[in-house]
């Protein structure tokens, strides 16, 4: 929430469901409140159909590509999820008339697999993740070493065992692991971009926005190289 107040928009609905291809239906048109759009879409028809003249027939005409009337009241959706279960659920949203051209799909790291590309429904959306500049550098060096790709959480190893390297050369011995020198505002570097360890136990990261397009991710905004204390 303290996001949300911060970026100045609103949340207009929130919904909740259990984590299974079958049980995304309802919840998904609920939220493109798709009812009441349609209840909006027929009664529109049997307005026109009733006028019988020249223009109504002309709207009327136009109207077939639809199935609703009137937007879904949000500009943008927020979809926290990655595998089968995102390429179930995201078609669902334009089946329910939510236009992926006038509604911005969002969605998060889980979003961080280039398969998405082949998504018609996911073409144009945003996640935040890491550059994929730092990652694919990253796999070339993996693959010339070991011979295959390596699993995208890969780089979380790595970033540990830098960090723990890192740490390790602090001028001062009784300062190398302690929770002051974990909790640096300043951060740390990794394949991932900057982190820094927060005092509620939580991380932050620096990441930047990417958008899906058919031929790839591509970066509409790069990430932070430093924190703002």
């Amino acid at each position: 929430s303290n996001a949300v107040d911060r970026a100045g928009v609103e949340i207009t609905a929130i919904e909740v469901y259990v984590r299974e291809t079958q049980s995304v239906f309802d919840p998904v048109r609920r939220i493109a409140n798709y009812d009441n759009r349609r209840r909006a879409y027929l009664d529109e028809i049997s307005f026109l159909e009733e006028l019988g003249d020249d223009l109504a027939r002309e709207i009327l005409e136009s109207l077939k590509a639809y199935e609703t009337l009137g937007a879904p009241g949000f500009s943008a959706v927020l979809v926290p999820e990655g595998g089968e279960l995102l390429r179930s659920l995201a078609p669902l949203l334009p089946f329910y008339e939510v236009d992926p051209l006038e509604v911005r799909f969002l969605g998060t790291g889980l979003w961080d697999d280039s398969s998405l590309s082949h998504e018609p429904s996911l073409v144009g959306g945003w996640f935040a993740g890491a550059s994929p500049n730092n990652i694919s550098a990253f796999r070339k060096v993996f693959v010339n070493y070991f011979g295959y790709s390596p699993p995208r959480i890969a780089t979380l190893a790595y970033d540990a065992m830098a960090l723990v390297a890192e740490l390790a050369r602090h001028d001062i011995k009784s300062e190398r692991f302690s929770r002051e020198t974990f909790e640096d505002p300043s951060g740390f570097v990794g394949i991932d971009g900057i982190f820094r360890f927060r005092k509620d136990g939580t991380t932050e990261r620096g990441l930047a926005i990417i958008e899906i397009h058919a031929d790839g991710f591509h970066v509409v905004s790069e990430a932070p190289r430093f924190f703002d204390r």
